[in-house]
């Protein structure tokens, strides 16, 4: 598996796998209508350029999944989007991105990293729990202009994630 820093010529299929993932994730969650065109205008937008020197955009394979951190976010190194396609699911690959983000960070000299999941993102909430992922209370979110109910998780030391050193799948 081929975790490698992402270019512009993967954002095409970085933004449908986010629209795919988001439009599955988030039916019920988020109104219908905004997952329709309002949702394909927000990532078109989100993914029409890299994002700032500095940040992790990590891909694997061919559009099978990426991770992106913003590792200069006020609260520490944010995982902003995890996404793996559905096909992919159950392979390792998510695992395996998100213990190549940690292993990017810790290169970098950051020693925790966090994100947020929807409270109702339950079989994700299980995935991180997986990770060691600490898990805090729910709290009023918005994505998009949108309220969802949300939990932050966090790792607070990167020297104990799973597959710390040697085992972290290492950017190509």
């Amino acid at each position: 598996m081929t975790i490698r820093p992402a270019t512009a010529r993967d954002l095409p299929a970085i933004r449908d796998l986010h629209l795919a993932n988001w439009r599955a994730s988030y039916a019920g969650a988020l109104p219908e209508a905004f997952l329709g065109a309002p949702v394909a205008q927000e990532m078109a937008a989100r993914w029409a350029a890299l994002p700032p020197v500095g940040d992790i955009l990590l891909v694997a394979g061919a559009g099978e999944g990426f991770v992106l951190v913003r590792p200069g976010h006020p609260e520490g190194p944010l995982i902003e989007s995890l996404h793996v396609a559905a096909e992919a699911r159950g392979s390792g690959l998510g695992e395996a991105l998100l213990r190549a983000a940690a292993a990017e960070l810790d290169r970098r000299g950051h020693r925790a990293m966090w994100l947020e999941v929807l409270d109702e993102n339950t079989a994700a909430r299980r995935f991180y729990k997986r990770m060691s992922g600490v898990e805090g209370p729910v709290f009023a979110d918005e994505i998009c202009g949108n309220p969802v109910p949300a939990r932050k998780i966090h790792w607070a030391r990167l020297d104990n994630f799973p597959g710390a050193g040697e085992k972290n799948a290492k950017p190509a």
